[in-house]
């Protein structure tokens, strides 16, 4: 029988310990778990929101909760802002190991009446919020010899819908940033994205009022459709998100690099 040494080589590590990971718009939602599930395997977390007091209280979990975590509140469209960050993190924690490009808006509008502050503020702050926070930290990982992006796209940035024009565009900017980024930044770091379906998040409801009511149907109904287009018969959950962060945050993610990763329960296959 082959030692147990042996067989653990044959089981990708999910630790971190002794990594650093930054978090943006980790206040809420998919941001929070995936900084919640980075600390829990034991990486000292730095929570980002451009809303202070939700950053604090996702850090105040995780600390109760038995991880290691710092906030800081930041706006990742302000590059004075990201570079106050950048530097004041390094300062007390080192090299983030671990940047994961969370921060979002999610808004919906008919094209010809989506003004243009709007288009500009949804791109602003998932797309240019990607690339100000990339640039400032893939320095430092490349020098140490290790690093993982890992930036938030979604099902929509392949796959868009009608009303999603800025959002779609933001989202698939992300993928073509992801996937020029990686190979330029391999080989010490790898670059990837993900790709969720509809999340169960509070911006949702807004999501099943919104289209609920242009399609002439109650957000019940809605849910049900929505829910029947996905093959394994659920809605997203921020965890569902989070966990493929995980994935490919440690070892186990080693040799990928440059992918657009759906995480959508088999809506999105492409």
């Amino acid at each position: 029988m082959a030692s147990d040494t042996a067989y653990d080589r044959l089981i990708p590590d999910l630790r971190l310990d002794g990594r650093v990971a930054a978090v943006t718009g980790a206040g809420r939602g998919i941001g929070r778990e995936t900084a919640r599930i980075l600390a829990a395997a034991g990486a000292h977390t730095l929570v980002t929101d451009i809303d202070e007091q939700a950053a604090e209280e996702t850090a105040g979990r995780i600390r109760d909760e038995g991880g290691s975590a710092s906030a800081f509140p930041l706006d990742v469209t302000d590059e004075h802002q990201v570079a106050g960050f950048t530097q004041e993190a390094e300062r007390d924690a080192g090299v983030i190991h671990i940047l994961v490009n969370n921060a979002g808006i999610v808004t919906m509008a008919p094209f010809l009446d989506l003004p243009e502050e709007e288009f500009d503020s949804v791109l602003a702050v998932s797309l240019r919020g990607a690339y100000l926070m990339t640039r400032a930290l893939l320095p430092a990982m490349r020098k140490s010899g290790w690093g993982r992006i890992i930036s938030l796209s979604s099902m929509l940035g392949k796959t868009p819908a009608r009303y999603t024009a800025h959002y779609s565009a933001a989202k698939a900017g992300i993928i073509g940033f992801t996937q020029a980024v990686a190979k330029e930044a391999a080989p010490e770091v790898t670059v990837n994205c993900l790709c969720p379906t509809n999340v169960e998040t509070g911006i949702m409801e807004k999501d099943f009022e919104f289209f609920g009511e242009r399609e002439g149907i109650s957000p019940d109904d809605l849910r049900r459709r929505w829910v029947d287009a996905i093959p394994l018969g659920r809605l997203g959950q921020p965890l569902d998100a989070a966990r493929a962060v995980l994935l490919l945050a440690g070892e186990a993610g080693a040799f990928t690099t440059g992918q657009a990763l759906n995480v959508s329960g088999g809506e999105e296959v492409h």
